[in-house]
């Protein structure tokens, strides 16, 4: 298994240069917006498998390797701006077999899988334009118990195994439609009682899988955020406080300026005071709209400290429908995570 692993790291090592090799001239650094359905495609290998195999009484152990490769089709949920949720299914040809000697010296019994899939659900920690996941659920696949000689197939019985599957990858976002993948699959296809030759044979393979694999997301490549037009404020005085990504909590910097906004409100004729929250597009709409809200409590509950009266505060929360710097979606703006003081 140790030498199994590694080989997978050496895989997901091979897949994600090539995906660094996708044109990068961004004009901002990105995090990708994992929801949406997907398709794909995947080729692999399956190595350190095995199989039960009795047959007239004699037990023996059919060592499982051969190829894979077929299709996928998947929906994500981004649910924050690191944790995504999803579901996945895929269904891949296989040439995968393994044998050895029946109790007759001239007959060998062969184990031989033709077709693998599962039904996993999948949980993703997501890393700007990485995304690492685990995943689990059902494993299914066609398989082949036969006595075969030096004339041909003598007899066996295909079935059908329902059995579990389970693992971990690792996928690279190129831009917002397309990206790589490197996964582990373990699929347990469960045990059946297959009839070769009259006899009754148990199989119950069990096989170790890599898969290297490219998936197009539907909806990447959605129009740029709407900008609102700036509005003209009547006289008065606006002050910016600015925030780090996914924080709603003040820098020093900040509560200085609030503290010369308190000032300010305190020595100007004025009816109310505005605090607009506002986020960039990084994450979704509606975890956008949440933190925009938050960064204006901030800030009110800062102003409030500094003298300002709560009842002559008004507090509204934009998300990422109005942006100082437009972007399309995804994107880390430094300026768009803001909070605008208007004292009007």
């Amino acid at each position: 298994m140790t030498s199994f692993k590694a080989t997978f790291l050496a895989a997901a090592a091979l897949a994600l240069p090539l995906a660094l090799q996708a044109p990068a001239a961004r004009a901002q650094p990105t995090t990708t917006n994992w929801t949406g359905l997907y398709i794909g495609a995947n080729v692999g290998g399956a190595g350190w498998g095995h199989t039960p195999y009795a047959y007239t009484g004699a037990d023996s152990d059919h060592n499982l390797r051969g190829i894979i490769g077929g299709g996928t089709v998947g929906y994500n949920h981004h649910l924050t701006d690191n944790f995504v949720l999803g579901l996945e299914t895929d269904l891949d040809a296989a040439g995968i077999k393994g044998q050895a000697p029946c109790q007759n010296p001239f007959v060998t019994c062969r184990t031989r899988v033709n077709s693998l899939g599962s039904v996993r659900a999948r949980a993703g920690y997501a890393m700007g334009d990485i995304l690492l996941y685990g995943t689990g659920g059902l494993g299914f696949g066609e398989v082949n118990a036969e006595a075969i000689a030096v004339i041909g197939t003598l007899g066996g019985q295909r079935k059908n195994h329902l059995g579990w599957s389970a693992g971990a990858g690792i996928e690279y976002a190129m831009d917002p439609n397309w990206s790589v993948k490197a996964e582990y699959i373990h699929y347990d296809l469960g045990s059946e009682t297959h009839v070769v030759l009259g006899t009754n044979v148990k199989s119950r393979p069990r096989l170790e899988t890599i898969k290297v694999g490219v998936n197009f997301r539907f909806g990447g490549q959605a129009a740029p955020v709407a900008v609102a037009p700036p509005v003209a404020a009547p006289a008065g005085k606006s002050f910016l406080v600015f925030f780090d990504w996914d924080k709603s909590t003040l820098t020093d910097r900040a509560r200085g300026i609030l503290r010369e906004a308190a000032q300010t409100s305190k020595t100007t004729q004025h009816t109310r005071v505005e605090v607009n929250g506002y986020a960039d597009t990084s994450g979704t709409p509606k975890y956008n709209q949440g933190i925009s809200m938050r960064r204006a409590q901030t800030v009110a509950a800062e102003l409030v400290r500094n003298g300002v009266a709560k009842g002559e505060i008004a507090i509204k929360a934009f998300g990422d429908t109005v942006l100082l710097v437009p972007t399309g979606p995804g994107v880390r703006e430094p300026q768009n995570r803001r909070v605008e003081i208007i004292i009007r």
